[in-house]
């Protein structure tokens, strides 16, 4: 079965990849996880891990307009859900901060997103 065209570079980076793994991670590291995604909106966001054995990591975060952000780090196995909730008080002043005049300015939209099924089946080139 061919899953792209003959005139497709599979090997081809696209901007911002590179080749390797990421820093800190192995070989065996990465036959172990199965997906990343991660997603920036305004004032919240979630990063999540997902592995081959099941288990989920990963943290989400709000930031309020009480000037506190609050972030839940987590994991989640066949034990159930294990949270570990931090609170960090930021300046009002701050843009890092909503206020109701300013929260659905399109400039604190869609931030940043990603994606990524890691794994390879085994055997294969990369």
């Amino acid at each position: 079965m061919r899953i792209v065209d003959g005139n497709t570079d599979v090997n081809k980076l696209n901007p911002g990849e590179r080749e390797g793994l990421p820093n800190g991670l192995n070989k065996n590291d990465m036959m172990l996880l199965l997906y990343t995604f991660n997603y920036t909106v305004g004032f919240h966001g979630h990063h999540e891990e997902g592995y081959t054995n099941g288990v989920k990591k990963g943290y989400y975060y709000v930031t309020g307009r009480n000037g506190v952000r609050t972030r839940i780090d987590y994991t989640a196995d066949d034990q159930g859900f294990h949270p570990k909730i931090t609170q960090e008080v930021l300046d009002l002043l701050s843009d890092d901060v909503p206020k109701p005049e300013t929260e659905k300015d399109e400039k604190y939209g869609l931030k940043g997103y990603e994606f990524k099924w890691i794994y390879y089946p085994v055997g294969s080139k990369r």
